[in-house]
This record gives C-alpha cells, sequence and structure tokens, in this order.
C-alpha cells in the first residue's frame, strides 16, 4: 500500500490495477460469498434476497458486468425465456415516454451495463435514433446559420465592381464569413475584404479553406447558405451595374459638351458620337447633327481651309464613325 501511494504521489507509472477495478473485484466476491451463504435459501426467496442485497447497490465496472448477469440467470426463480423477457423489458422500459435525446442519453449512461446478448437489438435501436437525431441537430445547424446569415445579409450595402461576377463576389464572401468575419467584411474599389492588423486585405487573396470542410459542412455551405449569399451579391451587383450605367451617361453627356474642343481628337470624337447617339432616341440624326457641329467647329477655327479639306474631313469622320461601329460590334460593345 505505501508504495502505490508512493507512486500516486510521485507520478510514477505502475501496474496497480484502478480503484474502480478493485471496487469491480470486491463486488464479484460480494457477490460469490453472498451465493455461498444463500445456497440453501428457496429460489425466490433467495432471488428477492440477492435482488435487495446484491443487484440494487451493485456499481457496474469495466469487469463485474459478466458476473453480474450471470448470477441474475443463475437466480432466476423461473424459466431462462422468462428471465430473458424480464432483462429486455426491463431495458426497453427505460425509453418509454423519453424523447429521442433522452433515450441516446440513457444508452450513453446505462449501454455498457446492459447484457451483451440484448446487443444486436440495441445497437439497431441506437442506430434508428441516432440517425433521427444528427437529421434533427442538422436541421436546426441550418436553421440557426440561415438566421444568423440573414441578419448579416440585411444590412449590407456594398459597392461592388460590377465588371466582376456576382458568382466572384458570392464565392469571396463566403470565404471570409467562414474566416468568423461578417460585418467587418467591407469593399475598396469594388472588391470584398477585411481589417487585420491595422491594414486592409483584400478577399482574392486569400486561398479557399471549401476543401477542409466536412462534407456535412460543404453540404450546409452549397444548398443552404450560398444561396442567400448568391441572391445578396446579384442584387448588389444589378445595383452597381445601374450606377455604372448612370455614370456611363454622365460620362457621354458631358463628353458630347466637349466634342469641339481642340483638345479632343478626331479618332476620340468617334466613340463621343457614337456613345452619344447610342443614347439618344434617334440615333440616325444626332450622328448627322454631331458630324456637322464638328465640321462647323472646325470650318470656325480655321482647321478647315476650303473644300477640298471639308470634303476630306466629313469623309475621315464617317469612314472613322464606320469603322469603330464595326469594330465595337465585333467585340459586342456597340
Amino acid at each position: 500500500m505505501y508504495e502505490t501511494l508512493k507512486n500516486l504521489a510521485t507520478g510514477i507509472e505502475s501496474n496497480v490495477p484502478s480503484v474502480r477495478e478493485i471496487f469491480g473485484h470486491q463486488q464479484i466476491t460480494t457477490n460469490k460469498e453472498f451465493l455461498v451463504r444463500t445456497a440453501g435459501i428457496p429460489a425466490w426467496d433467495r432471488w428477492s434476497l440477492w435482488n435487495s442485497e446484491i443487484a440494487q447497490p451493485w456499481e457496474f465496472t469495466e469487469n463485474n458486468k459478466e458476473e453480474y448477469w450471470n448470477t441474475f440467470q443463475e437466480l432466476w426463480p423461473d424459466t431462462k425465456e422468462s428471465g430473458d423477457s424480464f432483462i429486455r423489458e426491463e431495458v426497453f422500459n427505460s425509453f418509454k415516454n423519453k424523447s429521442s435525446e433522452e433515450q441516446e442519453q440513457v444508452f450513453r449512461e446505462k449501454f455498457r451495463t446492459w447484457p451483451d446478448s440484448l446487443y444486436p437489438e440495441l445497437e439497431e435501436h441506437y442506430q434508428s435514433l441516432k440517425t433521427k437525431n444528427d437529421t434533427k441537430q442538422l436541421e436546426r445547424t441550418i436553421v440557426l446559420h440561415r438566421l444568423e446569415l440573414g441578419k448579416i445579409l440585411s444590412g449590407l450595402e456594398y459597392e461592388l465592381d460590377a465588371q466582376v461576377p456576382s458568382e466572384v463576389h458570392t464565392n469571396e464572401w463566403l470565404r471570409l464569413y467562414r474566416m468568423g468575419y461578417g460585418k467587418e467584411i467591407s469593399t475598396e474599389n469594388g472588391r470584398l475584404g477585411f481589417p487585420k492588423d491595422g491594414t486592409r486585405v483584400p478577399a482574392y487573396t486569400i486561398t479557399d479553406t471549401e476543401e477542409e470542410m466536412s462534407v456535412e459542412e460543404q453540404l450546409i455551405y452549397l444548398k443552404y447558405l450560398k444561396p442567400m449569399v448568391k441572391d445578396r451579391m446579384s442584387r448588389l451587383n444589378k445595383l452597381a451595374l445601374k450606377r455604372q450605367v448612370e455614370q456611363e451617361k454622365e460620362i457621354v453627356a458631358s463628353l458630347s459638351t466637349q466634342l469641339n474642343s481642340p483638345y479632343v481628337l478626331d479618332e476620340h470624337r468617334y466613340n463621343i458620337i457614337i456613345d452619344t447617339a447610342k443614347a439618344s432616341k434617334n440615333p440616325k440624326e444626332v450622328t448627322k447633327s454631331m458630324i456637322q457641329s464638328s465640321i462647323q467647329s472646325k470650318i470656325k477655327t480655321g482647321v478647315i481651309k476650303n473644300n477640298q479639306q471639308l470634303i476630306a474631313n466629313y469623309k475621315n469622320l464617317v469612314e472613322g464613325i464606320k469603322t469603330t461601329t464595326e469594330r465595337r460590334l465585333g467585340n459586342g460593345t456597340a
């Protein structure tokens, strides 16, 4: 005993059995002594006595379960079949009027105490419970995630880069969200980013961690969370595109007033005339009017001095507008 206490105090490892093991062996010894002491008692009286003296206070350990159930079968005063039925009823009654979560908890607390003969049936019942509870837990996790995400998304007002697809914005936002960011995410030059150590880190510089997620996490993100983010980013992208269109109109309108400035080259006038005509209700008339305005301005400023120069300038403008339009049509930008 002295060496045992010394080892415990000094932390030296030994092969000394644990307290539970010692306690389990003590119960086995007490049980065997009971069987010897009560050998001549009538079966029902002996069973009743064993149940009150030994079974009720019995503390199951890793090494005494078999002793308990062997004694139960030995002392049961009726047939083996009725004993098995009694055990099964006792075990499954512990699940009655309990929720699936409570039943799973009963399994965790009691499974190691039940006889091995019931394991196949208990395993089937446990798997059914586990599936039900896991499904319920997954559903709750999804609901909680969507509620949290909905609160964050509802207040977002980003000025996104309309030239970047909403799918890219969506993936970048989710990447940051998985890193633990939410309302801290902001935009700069239309791109998402987050604050770190006093600086701002663009989302596109961060490696995607989607492959590091479990299958369950990927399912939640792809099926239940990503659509919410994608919808929000699509809306914000449309707003950005609308703002871009309005800005484009303002720029076109501003440039059209500067068409005849001596600092605007003919090669740049082509696009100004095309964009102004494109935004008008009567493109043909606007184009003709702006060409005439440009020619008149050149006459007034003395750039065009004779009919030959007039014809050459007019021809250059018309050809330039035609060529530029064709090129833009080919690029899908006209």
